[in-house]
Protein backbone atom coordinates (compact mmCIF):
# COMPACT_ATOMS: atom_id res chain seq x y z
CA UNK A 1 0.00 0.00 0.00
CA UNK A 2 1.43 3.47 -1.07
CA UNK A 3 0.72 6.79 1.39
CA UNK A 4 0.67 10.29 -0.45
CA UNK A 5 3.44 12.09 1.43
CA UNK A 6 1.79 15.82 2.52
CA UNK A 7 4.44 18.68 2.04
CA UNK A 8 5.28 20.45 4.66
CA UNK A 9 5.05 24.46 4.02
CA UNK A 10 6.97 27.17 5.53
CA UNK A 11 4.61 29.29 8.21
CA UNK A 12 3.48 32.62 6.81
CA UNK A 13 4.49 35.46 8.66
CA UNK A 14 2.06 38.64 9.03
CA UNK A 15 3.04 41.79 9.18
CA UNK A 16 1.42 45.36 9.39
CA UNK A 17 3.66 47.91 7.61
CA UNK A 18 2.46 51.78 8.25
CA UNK A 19 2.86 53.53 5.37
CA UNK A 20 3.47 57.53 6.38
CA UNK A 21 2.19 60.43 4.64
CA UNK A 22 5.07 62.68 3.78
CA UNK A 23 5.29 65.48 1.06
CA UNK A 24 8.88 65.56 0.38
CA UNK A 25 9.40 63.57 -3.02
CA UNK A 26 12.79 62.39 -4.16
CA UNK A 27 13.42 62.06 -7.87
CA UNK A 28 17.13 62.21 -7.41
CA UNK A 29 17.52 58.64 -5.05
CA UNK A 30 16.57 55.44 -7.01
CA UNK A 31 13.40 54.12 -6.44
CA UNK A 32 14.77 50.44 -4.56
CA UNK A 33 17.16 52.69 -2.25
CA UNK A 34 14.17 55.64 -1.39
CA UNK A 35 13.78 55.49 2.70
CA UNK A 36 10.02 54.39 4.08
CA UNK A 37 9.42 58.30 5.08
CA UNK A 38 9.80 60.01 1.87
CA UNK A 39 7.69 59.92 -1.11
CA UNK A 40 8.19 58.68 -4.66
CA UNK A 41 5.50 61.82 -5.94
CA UNK A 42 3.61 64.02 -4.10
CA UNK A 43 1.68 66.84 -5.85
CA UNK A 44 -1.30 69.33 -4.98
CA UNK A 45 -2.14 67.58 -1.63
CA UNK A 46 -0.81 69.36 1.45
CA UNK A 47 -0.50 67.09 4.98
CA UNK A 48 -2.54 68.68 7.73
CA UNK A 49 -3.14 67.05 10.96
CA UNK A 50 -1.37 63.82 9.66
CA UNK A 51 -3.81 63.83 6.84
CA UNK A 52 -3.46 63.95 3.14
CA UNK A 53 -5.68 66.92 2.75
CA UNK A 54 -6.81 69.62 -0.39
CA UNK A 55 -3.83 71.36 -1.53
CA UNK A 56 -3.38 74.88 -2.57
CA UNK A 57 -5.37 76.35 -5.31
CA UNK A 58 -5.97 79.89 -7.17
CA UNK A 59 -8.68 82.64 -6.79
CA UNK A 60 -9.31 85.78 -8.78
CA UNK A 61 -7.29 88.07 -6.61
CA UNK A 62 -9.64 90.39 -4.10
CA UNK A 63 -8.58 93.18 -2.24
CA UNK A 64 -10.18 94.48 0.87
CA UNK A 65 -11.28 98.02 1.12
CA UNK A 66 -9.64 100.27 3.83
CA UNK A 67 -12.60 101.35 4.71
CA UNK A 68 -14.51 98.39 5.07
CA UNK A 69 -17.30 96.51 3.29
CA UNK A 70 -16.83 93.69 0.91
CA UNK A 71 -13.69 92.50 -0.80
CA UNK A 72 -13.48 94.52 -4.25
CA UNK A 73 -11.95 92.18 -7.33
CA UNK A 74 -8.93 93.04 -9.13
CA UNK A 75 -9.44 94.25 -12.67
CA UNK A 76 -8.91 91.93 -15.64
CA UNK A 77 -7.17 92.44 -18.85
CA UNK A 78 -7.63 90.55 -22.22
CA UNK A 79 -3.93 90.22 -22.56
CA UNK A 80 -1.27 88.19 -20.67
CA UNK A 81 0.41 89.31 -17.76
CA UNK A 82 3.87 88.41 -17.84
CA UNK A 83 5.29 90.16 -14.60
CA UNK A 84 3.84 92.56 -11.83
CA UNK A 85 5.55 94.79 -9.09
CA UNK A 86 4.02 96.19 -5.68
CA UNK A 87 4.34 99.79 -5.85
CA UNK A 88 4.69 101.63 -2.17
CA UNK A 89 2.72 104.60 -2.28
CA UNK A 90 0.86 106.97 0.28
CA UNK A 91 -1.48 109.87 -0.40
CA UNK A 92 -0.22 112.89 1.69
CA UNK A 93 -2.72 115.08 0.78
CA UNK A 94 -5.85 112.83 1.78
CA UNK A 95 -3.78 110.74 4.63
CA UNK A 96 -4.41 107.50 3.16
CA UNK A 97 -2.55 104.24 1.53
CA UNK A 98 -2.31 104.85 -2.39
CA UNK A 99 -0.40 101.67 -2.70
CA UNK A 100 -0.86 100.20 -6.51
CA UNK A 101 -0.44 97.03 -8.48
CA UNK A 102 2.00 97.73 -11.43
CA UNK A 103 1.75 94.88 -14.52
CA UNK A 104 4.08 94.45 -17.71
CA UNK A 105 2.11 92.39 -20.36
CA UNK A 106 2.66 90.16 -22.66
CA UNK A 107 2.75 93.44 -25.66
CA UNK A 108 5.19 95.06 -23.49
CA UNK A 109 2.99 97.75 -22.40
CA UNK A 110 2.71 98.68 -18.72
CA UNK A 111 -0.49 99.13 -16.41
CA UNK A 112 -1.41 100.12 -12.91
CA UNK A 113 -4.65 99.77 -10.55
CA UNK A 114 -4.90 100.41 -7.18
CA UNK A 115 -4.86 98.15 -4.45
CA UNK A 116 -6.96 99.72 -1.75
CA UNK A 117 -9.94 100.90 -4.03
CA UNK A 118 -11.75 99.67 -7.15
CA UNK A 119 -10.08 101.06 -10.20
CA UNK A 120 -9.40 99.22 -13.92
CA UNK A 121 -6.19 98.89 -15.35
CA UNK A 122 -4.64 102.06 -16.58
CA UNK A 123 -1.76 102.60 -19.00
CA UNK A 124 1.57 103.68 -17.56
CA UNK A 125 3.32 105.68 -20.36
CA UNK A 126 6.38 103.97 -20.55
CA UNK A 127 8.52 102.55 -23.65
CA UNK A 128 7.82 99.35 -24.69
CA UNK A 129 9.25 96.45 -23.61
CA UNK A 130 9.67 92.64 -24.00
CA UNK A 131 12.55 92.66 -21.18
CA UNK A 132 11.94 91.74 -17.62
CA UNK A 133 12.52 94.62 -15.57
CA UNK A 134 13.68 95.45 -12.28
CA UNK A 135 11.85 98.26 -9.77
CA UNK A 136 12.16 99.44 -5.93
CA UNK A 137 10.50 101.77 -4.17
CA UNK A 138 11.53 105.47 -3.10
CA UNK A 139 11.38 108.00 -1.30
CA UNK A 140 12.54 111.08 -3.82
CA UNK A 141 12.16 114.75 -3.19
CA UNK A 142 9.10 114.28 -0.78
CA UNK A 143 7.18 111.78 -2.39
CA UNK A 144 7.04 108.12 -2.80
CA UNK A 145 8.08 107.28 -6.22
CA UNK A 146 8.92 103.60 -8.00
CA UNK A 147 12.26 104.02 -10.03
CA UNK A 148 12.01 101.44 -13.17
CA UNK A 149 14.45 99.64 -15.07
CA UNK A 150 13.50 98.26 -18.18
CA UNK A 151 14.62 97.93 -21.84
CA UNK A 152 15.90 102.02 -22.54
CA UNK A 153 16.58 102.86 -18.95
CA UNK A 154 16.21 104.16 -15.40
CA UNK A 155 12.75 105.86 -14.87
CA UNK A 156 11.33 107.67 -12.26
CA UNK A 157 7.46 107.71 -11.48
CA UNK A 158 5.27 108.96 -8.91
CA UNK A 159 2.16 107.84 -9.85
CA UNK A 160 0.57 111.05 -11.33
CA UNK A 161 2.74 112.22 -14.16
CA UNK A 162 4.20 110.00 -17.19
CA UNK A 163 7.50 108.46 -15.83
CA UNK A 164 10.82 110.20 -16.86
CA UNK A 165 13.90 109.45 -17.99
CA UNK A 166 17.29 109.24 -15.44
CA UNK A 167 19.39 110.51 -18.80
CA UNK A 168 22.41 110.09 -16.78
CA UNK A 169 22.19 107.02 -15.08
CA UNK A 170 23.62 103.24 -16.60
CA UNK A 171 21.43 100.99 -17.90
CA UNK A 172 20.18 98.70 -15.10
CA UNK A 173 19.99 94.98 -14.76
CA UNK A 174 19.87 94.70 -10.89
CA UNK A 175 19.13 97.62 -8.01
CA UNK A 176 18.34 98.20 -4.51
CA UNK A 177 18.59 101.09 -1.77
CA UNK A 178 21.06 100.88 0.80
CA UNK A 179 21.87 104.42 3.05
CA UNK A 180 20.16 106.68 0.39
CA UNK A 181 21.90 105.33 -2.33
CA UNK A 182 20.99 103.34 -5.09
CA UNK A 183 22.95 100.55 -5.56
CA UNK A 184 23.12 98.00 -9.28
CA UNK A 185 24.35 95.82 -11.50
CA UNK A 186 24.38 96.73 -15.07
CA UNK A 187 22.78 95.49 -18.60
CA UNK A 188 26.39 94.86 -20.86
CA UNK A 189 28.87 95.75 -17.78
CA UNK A 190 29.04 92.27 -16.20
CA UNK A 191 31.66 93.03 -13.83
CA UNK A 192 31.39 96.20 -12.07
CA UNK A 193 28.23 97.48 -9.71
CA UNK A 194 27.26 101.16 -9.30
CA UNK A 195 25.79 103.97 -7.36
CA UNK A 196 24.40 106.76 -7.48
CA UNK A 197 24.79 109.81 -5.28
CA UNK A 198 23.11 110.41 -2.09
CA UNK A 199 19.77 111.20 -1.92
CA UNK A 200 19.68 111.53 -5.71
CA UNK A 201 19.42 108.78 -7.68
CA UNK A 202 19.59 110.83 -10.96
CA UNK A 203 23.07 112.01 -9.72
CA UNK A 204 25.78 109.29 -11.31
CA UNK A 205 29.01 111.10 -11.42
CA UNK A 206 31.59 109.26 -10.49
CA UNK A 207 33.41 111.22 -8.02
CA UNK A 208 34.37 111.38 -4.20
CA UNK A 209 31.40 113.71 -3.43
CA UNK A 210 28.65 112.02 -5.82
CA UNK A 211 28.45 108.24 -7.64
CA UNK A 212 30.97 105.70 -8.38
CA UNK A 213 31.66 101.81 -9.21
CA UNK A 214 33.51 99.15 -8.07
CA UNK A 215 35.25 97.00 -10.41
CA UNK A 216 35.06 92.71 -9.86
CA UNK A 217 37.52 91.17 -12.06
CA UNK A 218 38.82 87.96 -10.19
CA UNK A 219 36.87 84.40 -10.47
CA UNK A 220 34.07 84.94 -8.80
CA UNK A 221 32.23 85.84 -12.49
CA UNK A 222 29.17 88.10 -13.78
CA UNK A 223 27.19 90.53 -11.37
CA UNK A 224 23.63 89.57 -11.63
CA UNK A 225 22.12 90.95 -8.44
CA UNK A 226 22.58 93.50 -5.64
CA UNK A 227 20.64 93.33 -2.28
CA UNK A 228 19.92 95.25 0.66
CA UNK A 229 20.66 92.87 3.28
CA UNK A 230 22.28 93.10 7.22
CA UNK A 231 22.54 96.43 6.78
CA UNK A 232 24.50 96.17 4.12
CA UNK A 233 24.47 96.10 -0.03
CA UNK A 234 25.58 91.96 -1.03
CA UNK A 235 26.05 91.36 -4.39
CA UNK A 236 25.76 88.01 -6.05
CA UNK A 237 27.75 86.91 -8.74
CA UNK A 238 28.17 83.61 -10.67
CA UNK A 239 30.14 81.64 -8.12
CA UNK A 240 30.17 84.06 -4.83
CA UNK A 241 28.85 86.57 -2.78
CA UNK A 242 30.75 89.78 -1.56
CA UNK A 243 29.81 91.72 1.01
CA UNK A 244 29.88 96.28 0.49
CA UNK A 245 29.90 97.94 4.27
CA UNK A 246 29.18 102.03 2.74
CA UNK A 247 28.19 104.37 5.09
CA UNK A 248 28.30 108.22 4.60
CA UNK A 249 31.47 108.99 2.56
CA UNK A 250 32.98 106.91 -0.33
CA UNK A 251 36.29 106.21 1.02
CA UNK A 252 35.21 104.60 4.15
CA UNK A 253 33.35 101.52 1.77
CA UNK A 254 34.70 98.17 1.66
CA UNK A 255 34.52 95.08 0.30
CA UNK A 256 34.88 91.25 0.76
CA UNK A 257 33.82 88.15 -0.28
CA UNK A 258 32.18 86.15 2.37
CA UNK A 259 30.81 82.98 0.71
CA UNK A 260 32.53 81.37 -2.82
CA UNK A 261 29.73 78.31 -4.57
CA UNK A 262 30.56 75.50 -6.77
CA UNK A 263 27.55 75.97 -9.17
CA UNK A 264 26.04 79.11 -10.77
CA UNK A 265 23.61 81.47 -8.77
CA UNK A 266 20.11 81.86 -10.55
CA UNK A 267 19.30 85.39 -10.24
CA UNK A 268 15.93 85.35 -10.60
CA UNK A 269 15.45 83.22 -7.30
CA UNK A 270 17.74 85.34 -4.73
CA UNK A 271 15.29 86.54 -2.68
CA UNK A 272 15.40 88.50 0.98
CA UNK A 273 13.50 86.11 3.82
CA UNK A 274 13.52 87.44 6.44
CA UNK A 275 16.84 87.25 8.50
CA UNK A 276 17.99 85.20 5.56
CA UNK A 277 18.00 85.24 1.65
CA UNK A 278 17.26 82.51 -0.10
CA UNK A 279 18.60 81.74 -3.73
CA UNK A 280 18.96 78.80 -6.08
CA UNK A 281 22.25 77.71 -7.50
CA UNK A 282 22.59 74.59 -10.56
CA UNK A 283 23.46 72.31 -7.51
CA UNK A 284 19.98 73.03 -5.29
CA UNK A 285 18.07 75.39 -2.96
CA UNK A 286 20.55 77.74 -0.17
CA UNK A 287 19.45 79.91 2.72
CA UNK A 288 22.44 82.82 3.35
CA UNK A 289 22.88 84.27 6.98
CA UNK A 290 25.07 86.74 5.25
CA UNK A 291 28.10 85.00 6.12
CA UNK A 292 28.35 81.45 4.85
CA UNK A 293 25.38 79.30 2.98
CA UNK A 294 23.35 76.01 3.72
CA UNK A 295 21.76 74.01 1.19
CA UNK A 296 18.25 72.94 2.17
CA UNK A 297 15.57 70.51 0.71
CA UNK A 298 17.88 68.92 -1.42
CA UNK A 299 15.57 65.64 -2.44
CA UNK A 300 13.08 67.52 -3.39
CA UNK A 301 14.95 70.34 -5.12
CA UNK A 302 17.00 67.68 -7.56
CA UNK A 303 13.28 67.66 -9.74
CA UNK A 304 13.60 71.34 -10.84
CA UNK A 305 15.38 72.35 -14.11
CA UNK A 306 17.04 75.45 -13.27
CA UNK A 307 18.17 76.22 -17.04
CA UNK A 308 14.59 77.36 -16.86
CA UNK A 309 13.52 80.36 -16.21
CA UNK A 310 11.88 80.74 -12.26
CA UNK A 311 10.16 83.39 -10.19
CA UNK A 312 10.34 83.70 -6.66
CA UNK A 313 8.67 85.34 -3.27
CA UNK A 314 8.32 84.93 0.31
CA UNK A 315 5.45 85.58 2.48
CA UNK A 316 5.26 84.53 6.08
CA UNK A 317 8.12 81.71 6.71
CA UNK A 318 7.53 80.45 3.05
CA UNK A 319 9.32 80.79 0.22
CA UNK A 320 7.55 80.23 -2.93
CA UNK A 321 9.25 79.32 -6.26
CA UNK A 322 7.38 79.06 -9.72
CA UNK A 323 9.70 76.73 -12.19
CA UNK A 324 9.65 73.87 -14.28
CA UNK A 325 9.82 70.65 -13.15
CA UNK A 326 10.34 66.98 -14.70
CA UNK A 327 7.65 64.71 -12.40
CA UNK A 328 9.21 61.49 -14.39
CA UNK A 329 5.83 59.90 -13.76
CA UNK A 330 4.76 60.00 -17.67
CA UNK A 331 1.60 62.21 -16.55
CA UNK A 332 1.00 65.77 -18.25
CA UNK A 333 -1.18 67.41 -16.04
CA UNK A 334 -2.97 70.10 -16.84
CA UNK A 335 -0.95 73.05 -18.77
CA UNK A 336 1.67 70.26 -19.42
CA UNK A 337 -0.50 69.28 -22.29
CA UNK A 338 -0.05 72.69 -23.91
CA UNK A 339 3.69 72.90 -23.35
CA UNK A 340 3.88 75.72 -21.01
CA UNK A 341 7.17 76.49 -19.56
CA UNK A 342 7.32 76.47 -15.68
CA UNK A 343 4.57 73.79 -14.23
CA UNK A 344 4.76 73.90 -10.72
CA UNK A 345 4.53 75.83 -7.70
CA UNK A 346 6.90 74.82 -5.17
CA UNK A 347 5.95 75.98 -1.57
CA UNK A 348 9.07 75.75 0.95
CA UNK A 349 8.37 76.28 4.91
CA UNK A 350 11.91 77.06 6.04
CA UNK A 351 10.37 77.26 9.48
CA UNK A 352 8.88 73.85 9.54
CA UNK A 353 11.10 72.17 6.83
CA UNK A 354 8.57 70.88 5.06
CA UNK A 355 7.19 71.49 1.30
CA UNK A 356 3.91 71.79 -0.97
CA UNK A 357 4.05 71.31 -4.34
CA UNK A 358 1.16 72.74 -6.67
CA UNK A 359 1.46 70.75 -10.08
CA UNK A 360 -0.35 71.52 -13.70
CA UNK A 361 -0.95 75.53 -13.23
CA UNK A 362 2.10 77.64 -15.49
CA UNK A 363 2.89 80.47 -13.21
CA UNK A 364 4.32 83.82 -15.19
CA UNK A 365 4.79 85.73 -11.95
CA UNK A 366 4.62 85.52 -8.33
CA UNK A 367 5.25 88.89 -5.63
CA UNK A 368 4.34 88.97 -2.14
CA UNK A 369 1.43 91.51 -1.78
CA UNK A 370 1.90 93.07 2.11
CA UNK A 371 -0.78 95.67 2.79
CA UNK A 372 -2.40 97.60 5.12
CA UNK A 373 -5.83 95.44 4.54
CA UNK A 374 -3.88 91.95 2.95
CA UNK A 375 -1.02 89.63 2.87
CA UNK A 376 -1.14 86.84 0.27
CA UNK A 377 1.14 85.26 -2.62
CA UNK A 378 -0.55 86.69 -6.20
CA UNK A 379 0.39 85.19 -9.30
CA UNK A 380 -0.05 86.28 -13.19
CA UNK A 381 -0.56 83.14 -15.09
CA UNK A 382 -0.21 81.33 -18.36
CA UNK A 383 -3.31 80.25 -19.97
CA UNK A 384 -1.64 76.87 -20.65
CA UNK A 385 -5.30 75.86 -22.70
CA UNK A 386 -7.25 77.40 -19.88
CA UNK A 387 -8.68 80.38 -21.20
CA UNK A 388 -10.26 82.00 -17.79
CA UNK A 389 -6.64 82.53 -16.39
CA UNK A 390 -5.39 85.19 -19.81
CA UNK A 391 -5.43 88.26 -17.95
CA UNK A 392 -6.40 87.65 -14.31
CA UNK A 393 -4.71 88.42 -10.95
CA UNK A 394 -4.72 85.51 -8.62
CA UNK A 395 -4.27 84.26 -5.54
CA UNK A 396 -3.52 81.42 -3.63
CA UNK A 397 -5.90 79.61 -1.62
CA UNK A 398 -6.83 76.21 0.14
CA UNK A 399 -9.06 75.09 -2.62
CA UNK A 400 -7.56 73.24 -4.66
CA UNK A 401 -8.97 74.45 -7.82
CA UNK A 402 -8.16 77.41 -10.30
CA UNK A 403 -10.08 79.42 -12.02
CA UNK A 404 -12.58 78.05 -14.69
CA UNK A 405 -13.71 75.67 -12.33
CA UNK A 406 -10.88 73.46 -13.23
CA UNK A 407 -9.92 71.05 -10.00
CA UNK A 408 -5.97 70.39 -9.61
CA UNK A 409 -5.58 66.36 -9.73
CA UNK A 410 -3.84 64.94 -6.77
CA UNK A 411 -1.47 62.50 -6.62
CA UNK A 412 0.79 60.70 -3.82
CA UNK A 413 2.70 57.56 -4.03
CA UNK A 414 5.23 56.08 -1.11
CA UNK A 415 8.46 54.47 -1.97
CA UNK A 416 9.18 51.05 -2.31
CA UNK A 417 8.73 48.78 0.12
CA UNK A 418 9.93 45.22 0.85
CA UNK A 419 8.51 45.17 4.66
CA UNK A 420 11.75 45.13 5.92
CA UNK A 421 12.80 41.48 3.96
CA UNK A 422 14.06 42.56 0.42
CA UNK A 423 15.15 39.01 -0.52
CA UNK A 424 11.84 37.68 0.71
CA UNK A 425 8.34 37.06 -1.23
CA UNK A 426 5.59 38.35 0.12
CA UNK A 427 1.55 38.42 -0.19
CA UNK A 428 0.07 41.47 -0.06
CA UNK A 429 -3.41 40.54 1.73
CA UNK A 430 -5.17 44.18 2.22
CA UNK A 431 -4.56 47.88 2.79
CA UNK A 432 -6.66 50.21 5.44
CA UNK A 433 -6.97 53.85 5.97
CA UNK A 434 -9.49 56.40 5.91
CA UNK A 435 -10.91 58.68 3.44
CA UNK A 436 -13.47 60.91 4.21
CA UNK A 437 -14.01 61.84 0.27
CA UNK A 438 -13.96 59.48 -2.57
CA UNK A 439 -10.85 58.64 -4.05
CA UNK A 440 -8.31 56.07 -5.97
CA UNK A 441 -6.29 53.51 -3.99
CA UNK A 442 -3.82 52.29 -6.75
CA UNK A 443 -1.33 49.37 -5.15
CA UNK A 444 1.95 48.52 -7.72
CA UNK A 445 3.57 45.26 -6.95
CA UNK A 446 6.66 44.63 -9.07
CA UNK A 447 5.76 47.30 -11.38
CA UNK A 448 2.33 46.03 -11.87
CA UNK A 449 -0.26 48.64 -10.79
CA UNK A 450 -4.00 48.09 -10.36
CA UNK A 451 -6.60 50.78 -9.14
CA UNK A 452 -8.88 50.90 -6.77
CA UNK A 453 -11.95 53.32 -6.57
CA UNK A 454 -12.62 53.85 -2.89
CA UNK A 455 -15.87 55.59 -1.58
CA UNK A 456 -15.80 58.33 0.93
CA UNK A 457 -17.00 57.70 4.49
CA UNK A 458 -16.03 58.20 8.23
CA UNK A 459 -14.82 54.69 8.97
CA UNK A 460 -11.76 52.72 7.80
CA UNK A 461 -11.83 50.73 4.57
CA UNK A 462 -10.14 47.72 4.22
CA UNK A 463 -9.74 46.94 0.98
CA UNK A 464 -8.47 43.64 -0.33
CA UNK A 465 -5.43 42.77 -2.63
CA UNK A 466 -4.33 39.41 -2.09
CA UNK A 467 -1.45 39.86 -5.10
CA UNK A 468 2.53 38.18 -4.67
CA UNK A 469 5.25 40.40 -4.59
CA UNK A 470 8.88 41.25 -4.09
CA UNK A 471 7.89 44.91 -3.59
CA UNK A 472 5.06 47.57 -3.78
CA UNK A 473 4.30 50.93 -3.49
CA UNK A 474 0.64 52.79 -2.53
CA UNK A 475 -0.76 55.70 -4.33
CA UNK A 476 -3.61 57.62 -3.96
CA UNK A 477 -5.05 59.68 -6.13
CA UNK A 478 -8.56 62.43 -5.91
CA UNK A 479 -9.45 65.69 -6.60
CA UNK A 480 -11.74 68.09 -4.68
CA UNK A 481 -11.97 67.79 -1.47
CA UNK A 482 -9.51 65.24 0.23
CA UNK A 483 -8.64 64.08 3.30
CA UNK A 484 -7.29 60.61 3.48
CA UNK A 485 -5.33 58.96 6.67
CA UNK A 486 -2.09 57.50 6.91
CA UNK A 487 -2.25 53.24 5.28
CA UNK A 488 -1.65 50.04 7.01
CA UNK A 489 -0.77 47.26 4.51
CA UNK A 490 -1.20 44.06 5.90
CA UNK A 491 1.40 42.01 4.69
CA UNK A 492 2.47 37.59 4.67
CA UNK A 493 5.64 36.90 3.83
CA UNK A 494 8.02 33.18 3.96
Amino acid sequence: MFYRKELLLPKARTARVSIPLFLSPDTRTAESLLPKNTARTAYNYRLSGGALTTGAGLSAAAMPSVSGGEPFALPSRTTNIVQMFVYTKYDYVNGKPDDRLIILDGQGYFYQTKLYESTPFTSVVFPRTFEKFDAVNYRYNGEDVLLMSAALGLYIYDGVNNPYVVSAAPKIKSMCVHSERLYASLKGDNTSIWFSDTFDPTNWNVSLDDGGFIDFADDGGYVRKVLQFNDSVYIFRDFSVERLIAYGEQSEFSVFKVCSLGAKIIPSTILLCGEYVMFMTRDGLFRFDGASSERIFESVTAMIDTGYDARACFDRDKYYLAAKVDFKDGREVLCESAGDGKNALFEFDVKSRTVNIMRGVSINDITAIKTQTKENVFACLSPGGNAALTGIVTELNGSGTVPGAVTLPMMWTSAYNTSGAPDKRKLIRKVSFVSKYDAVLTVTADGEAKAYPIKGGLKPVGVNINKACSAFSVSFGSGGQTDISDAVVTVDYY
